[in-house]
């Protein structure tokens, strides 16, 4: 990939072309992808003028007409033929020395858009931060000739005022002058006015040596003898500019050698034929090397999982699937493996769930690599994600990690991708392109003929499963550092004790567990695994659970008519007054929160130092940021918290975790819910022991005999595994099929609900055999900002028969809907949440 430019006031000009240009028979076509997309225009194509022929290819940024305006977008694709009956030419090229984007980063984008049903304007979007983006601004100008022809006194002030002031942004002076967008739009298609147009880039400007001038865009000879006649001043700066011996000229040059030499500079900028630019005061620094590693003993699982990657680096494309548990140290294999790619010359990415919860292996990057890491994360300012992206793109930086969005990141040379907690729900963007970075950055891998390494303590079954039959390469690590013990798993039930009817039970086990940790000043980990805002019904005499007896997904609790509703096939019953089971009257909502957590723990335990980490929590980075810091120093004995408590935190003096209650996990309305109770439980018992003392791990439930907890609790990831991928094989749930969730969202339920029911008719009528379509069925989650949300499951053992049918029923029911409704249509390729 070539060095980003790293200048900010780059305004590209644009070549005046008449609406119906015709490129010569010799001119080459390219297929520009509009940012951002432009209603239903995605791809479009145009011929390039012989003045830009050199500068643009695949990857440039390009300015383009689009109607009557302008518009930003990205070559993507060269063709020798095009279907359209007329072209028009690219009006200005961004990247006059090398695009911005690479063809496998093209590549990347077109296979987004075809795997997650979107357009390839969309996932260019999704790629490219702000920083990178380009506004296309319209300007006005008028000749002194004009006035002439202008009897209107309105007509004549808005001329007069641009004869005076040239290349005023149309918006600008409709604000400034008060005049009607209408009258002004009438004086440029009578050619009172002229247009013109300015594309800038976002980026912030970085560099700091001395500001300079150079021509961004020659002038074509025709129009130079114009400049020269009309306006001689301009046209001598440029001419002074264009040969001068350097190539740029320097602004206090320019200020001695004319007169307004700011005035007209600004001028011949903002038609973009000169522009200003910064250099380096001097050279960058050299990266350092990366440091040795430190004596750190590799056990023999270790050392084997890291030949094994090390070899791979020079093997090509390659999947690995490092399986370890918790604290048998992943982070020192990725550390490893790492440093022999950076030795041979090339580069590694590192995707994280979440930067701000995953800062232990970020900082251990950072202390073996040095200066020569970026960390991408949504706290970056626009110009420090623009530094690090002009960094990475050159080869000054060769490591880069971050979050979701950093798989998109332009890390040239790339030799190996790492994805840590690959099983992890938040790589899934559940917003806007809803892609799974754990699964674009196996394709990216593909696409860079390099080695990635997925590695967790509790592997996705999509993945596990892909190591089975062949398809990844499986590494293990089945035991702790230092051959320390893996805590013990304590599961209490609930049942029939004085903790029933309570919202937040506390049993006298753990109760006195949390006293005696106290006492012995060694801290506690309590954790509350509920999710999103489903409630279901539970007994709490023999802990039955309410489910659908055809999806297997426990029915959703609806206080407003008081139904049980199943949120994959639509079944719903009245909810019952007794447990159809036991008889017993003892049925409960569940639907309990960390603060009450908190405030009982206060009530119990007034003079322990207990702190909260959940989403309120981590909404303000430095209270998130103090939070961990603090229980890592030791000064808190309680944190309580949700799965965020899971994530990567090594704290030698956590001894003790208790899990409120495992039901809430376990009965979310979701195939996927016993996967996740037990990654949840793995992981966060995980924390527990992980120094010289012992751990213990108490699990509070109300159905103590659940096969999930009994696995968890033996701490068996393998043979929960087995069970159930059996489980999923029975019912045809992933990875045994692929799923495409179609949610329709409409201001009316009744509205939502019977469009839903139209795509659900067009998704059969097209697949016929081979896909199940589940639903409609109303979302768990029925109304959100005020729009009822419905949904329809398609279920498929071939990914592309589900994604082809949900595009074409989504194509269907759109052409049956009448212009301006309003309704959303959405679909979202291997969902991970039903909500």
């Amino acid at each position: 990939m070539h060095s980003i430019r790293s200048h900010h006031s780059a305004g590209a000009r644009t070549v005046a072309c008449p609406d119906q240009s015709l490129p010569s028979t010799q001119a080459p076509i390219v297929r520009v992808a509009l940012i951002p997309s432009q209603g239903n225009l995605d791809v479009l194509d145009y011929f390039v003028p012989e003045l830009l022929v050199s500068a643009v290819t695949l990857g440039s940024r390009v300015v383009v007409p689009l109607g009557h305006r302008f518009a930003f977008g990205i070559v993507v694709s060269t063709t020798e033929y095009s279907a359209a009956p007329q072209l028009r030419p690219v009006a200005a090229c961004l990247d006059p020395s090398g695009p911005l984007f690479d063809s496998s980063w093209i590549e990347l984008a077109r296979w987004m858009a075809e795997y997650y049903l979107s357009s390839v304007s969309d996932a260019l979007t999704t790629m490219i931060p702000s920083t990178v983006k380009v506004r296309v601004e319209r300007l006005l100008q008028a000749d002194p000739e004009a006035l002439d022809r202008v009897a209107d006194a309105r007509d004549r002030k808005a001329v007069e005022y641009l004869i005076e002031h040239p290349l005023v942004p149309f918006v600008a002076l409709q604000r400034r002058l008060k005049i009607p967008k209408s009258r002004l739009e009438r004086l440029c298609r009578e050619g009172l006015l002229k247009v013109t147009y300015r594309a800038r880039a976002s980026a912030p400007s970085l560099l700091t040596g001395p500001l300079l001038v150079r021509v961004a865009n020659p002038l074509p000879e025709f129009e130079a003898d114009i400049w020269a006649k009309k306006r001689p001043a301009l046209y001598s700066l440029y001419e002074y500019v264009r040969h001068h011996p350097s190539g740029f000229a320097s602004l206090e040059e320019l200020k001695a050698n004319f007169p307004s030499a700011t005035a007209k500079i600004r001028i011949l900028e903002q038609v973009g034929i000169l522009e200003r630019v910064r250099l380096p005061a001097e050279p960058p620094p050299p990266s350092p090397d990366p440091k040795a590693d430190p004596e750190v003993r590799l056990t023999g699982h270790q050392d084997d999982a890291v030949r094994q990657l090390i070899a791979g680096l020079s093997a090509g494309f390659q999947p690995f699937l490092l399986y370890g548990v918790t604290g048998s140290g992943k982070t020192e294999v990725y550390l490893r493996a790492a440093k022999a790619c950076v030795d041979a010359g090339r580069s590694v990415l590192v995707l994280v769930p979440e930067i701000s919860l995953t800062h232990q292996l970020v900082s251990s990057l950072k202390a073996r690599f040095g200066e020569a890491i970026a960390v991408l994360h949504s706290g970056l300012s626009a110009r420090e994600r623009w530094q690090c992206w002009e960094r990475l793109a050159s080869g000054t930086l060769r490591v880069a990690a971050g979050a979701r969005s950093a798989v998109f990141a332009p890390v040239p040379n790339l030799g190996l991708i790492i994805v840590d907690e690959e099983h992890d729900s938040a790589y899934k963007q559940e917003e806007g392109l809803r892609y799974n970075a754990r699964d674009v950055a196996v394709v990216r891998a593909r696409l860079a003929n390099c080695p990635i390494v997925l590695g967790s303590a509790t592997p996705s079954l999509e993945s596990y499963h892909n190591a089975l039959q062949g398809r990844y390469r499986l590494l293990r690590l089945p035991e702790r550092v230092d051959t320390r013990p893996l805590p013990v798993v304590e599961v209490v039930d609930l049942r029939g004790t004085n903790a029933q009817g309570r919202a937040l039970p506390l049993s006298h086990t753990l109760y006195h567990a949390l006293q005696a940790n106290l006492a012995n000043k060694q801290q506690s980990l309590l954790f509350l695994n509920r999710r999103g805002y489903a409630r279901f019904l539970q007994c709490l005499q023999c802990g039955a659970v309410f489910s659908c007896p055809n999806c297997s997904v426990s029915l959703t609790y609806h206080q407003r008519n008081a139904a049980l509703q199943c949120h994959h096939c639509g079944r719903t019953t009245p909810a019952p007054r007794y447990c159809p089971a036991c008889e017993g009257t003892a049925v409960a909502a569940w639907s309990a929160g960390t603060e009450q957590v908190e405030l009982t723990l206060r009530r119990l335990f007034p003079h322990a130092r207990i702190a909260r980490l959940d989403r309120d929590v981590a909404r303000q980075p430095a209270a998130l940021a103090e939070v961990l810091e603090q229980w890592s120093a030791g000064r808190y004995d309680f944190l309580v918290g949700t799965q965020m408590v899971t994530k990567g935190h090594h704290v030698p003096n956590v001894t003790l975790v208790g899990v409120i209650l495992a039901d809430l996990s376990r009965n979310f309305p979701d195939f996927r819910s016993g996967e996740r109770t037990f990654q949840l439980l793995t992981q966060v018992a995980g924390r527990a022991g992980r120094g010289e003392k012992p751990g213990r791990v108490i699990v509070q439930t109300y159905r103590p005999d659940d096969p999930i907890l009994q696995w968890a609790a033996r701490h068996d990831y393998e043979g929960f595994a087995q069970y159930e991928l059996a489980h999923r094989g029975e019912l045809s749930y992933p990875p045994f099929s692929r799923l495409v969730l179609a949610r329709i969202e409409a201001p009316q339920e009744q509205e939502a609900e019977r469009i839903a029911a139209h795509f659900a008719q067009a998704a059969r009528t097209l697949a016929g055999q081979g896909l199940d379509v589940l639903g409609p069925a109303p979302a768990p989650l029925l109304r959100l900002r005020g729009w009822y949300r419905w949904q329809v499951l398609l279920r498929s053992k071939h990914s592309a028969l589900a994604r082809k049918s949900a595009a074409g029923a989504r194509t269907i029911v759109r052409e049956g809907l009448p212009r301006n409704t309003r309704v959303r249509i959405i679909l979202d390729v291997d969902p991970q949440s039903l909500l």
